[in-house]
């Protein structure tokens, strides 16, 4: 299960099926932009998880995660987030 925490109270989890040895080797980053409301208005890769398939998956997760909760007035609305992957 891949589980993203950050700074505004987003957790956001995804299940893949891939081998459990490589799995867990399989990291990266994800730096998404929200607004006030807490829509997520862009996304992109940090860092790689090195392979494209987990990459454009984690991009689209981001998106359909939209809205998450509304940041507190003043936080910073562009969040980096680290992306572990683990076998079910």
């Amino acid at each position: 299960m891949t589980r993203i925490d950050c700074a505004c109270g987003v957790c956001i989890e995804l299940i893949l099926d891939i081998h459990p040895n490589l799995i867990a080797r399989v990291s990266g980053y994800v730096r998404f932009t929200i607004d006030e409301r807490g829509n997520v208005l862009s996304a992109s890769l940090a860092r790689s998880a090195g392979f494209a398939e987990l990459d454009q998956e984690v991009l689209a997760l981001v998106h359909r995660a939209s809205p998450v909760p509304a940041p507190p007035p003043g936080a910073n609305r562009t969040i980096t987030a680290p992306v572990r992957f683990s076998a079910r």
